[in-house]
């Protein structure tokens, strides 16, 4: 997936749309599977409304 650039001067980076239902509980989950060992590093989540 080829990445979208941040909304607020490239601070963030996309990982994709997901859909979460009002009034239920939702999670993100960041992990390294599918890196080859290598790092992944996240500082923070950005979440977005977006207009359906």
């Amino acid at each position: 997936m080829r990445a979208k650039p941040a909304p607020i001067a490239k601070l963030f980076r996309s990982i994709g749309i997901f859909e979460f239902k009002k009034g239920r509980e939702g999670s993100v989950t960041i992990s390294t599977d599918g890196t080859g060992g290598k790092y992944v590093i996240v500082d923070a989540v950005q979440f977005i409304p977006v207009k359906k």
